[in-house]
């Protein structure tokens, strides 16, 4: 049986959660966001469970072809992700005490690389995360991977089992209710700076911490 292994949010647990990418892609198309628009339409019809997470990803694609928003456009956005402090710090000693990293984020797979950094992206063993595709420098596609509420404890359970970990070493850390229900897997769950979540809630979360410094966890990491 495989030891240490950590699966990690990103948006708001790695970074400091005022950056939102399904946001920035629709207004970034030339869309609004307000209550009644598209975006707001689609996402509480996700959210209520009235369209899968693919149809979300399928019907705002169509939107963002509609307007021909580019490659050179999206990734302007990797810049607004702001990490919190000693994130790449974390990662290198968690690396060092022989954990295997892994990232499971709504967010894009070539965001979070950019935002990380070459260096650390190669100290993470996976990325769990949606990836677009590109034809002649325009979004054409995008390859959705479900990592929200059900979907993340499921990932994370066909990981450990997949990979023999031992889940009493274990850890998930993350800062919202969507990340409620990871530590039903049966693994330690660490909540950080949390949003909208009960972080008292000894169901959804082992430990929890306010503070600008990622570092701060790893008293809660063994």
């Amino acid at each position: 049986m495989k030891d240490k292994v950590i699966f990690l949010d990103f948006d708001g647990t790695l970074t400091n959660g005022d950056f939102h990418i399904w946001k920035f892609l629709w207004r970034a198309s030339g869309y609004p966001i307000h209550k009644n628009s598209y975006y707001a339409k689609y996402k509480k019809s996700f959210i209520q469970g009235d369209i899968s997470y693919f149809e979300w990803c399928d019907k705002s694609l169509t939107f963002f072809k509609q307007k021909g928003i580019t490659s050179k456009k999206i990734f302007k956005c990797a810049r607004h992700n702001k990490l919190i402090k000693n994130v790449k710090k974390f990662i290198k000693i968690l690396k060092r005490k022989g954990f295997e990293i892994y990232i499971l984020s709504g967010n894009f797979k070539e965001i979070i690389a950019k935002s990380l950094g070459k260096n650390i992206v190669s100290k993470i063993t996976f990325i769990q995360a949606n990836e677009f595709v590109f034809q002649d420098g325009k979004l054409c596609n995008i390859i959705p991977k479900d990592c929200d509420y059900e979907a993340k404890p499921k990932f994370v359970e066909e990981i450990l089992n997949k990979e023999n970990f031992d889940k009493s070493k274990t850890f998930f850390v993350g800062n919202g209710k969507n990340d409620e229900l990871v530590k039903s897997v049966g693994i330690k769950s660490i909540c950080i700076n949390a949003e909208d979540t009960d972080f008292k809630n000894k169901n959804y979360w082992d430990n929890y911490v306010f503070d600008n410094d990622i570092l701060k966890v790893l008293k809660f990491i063994n």
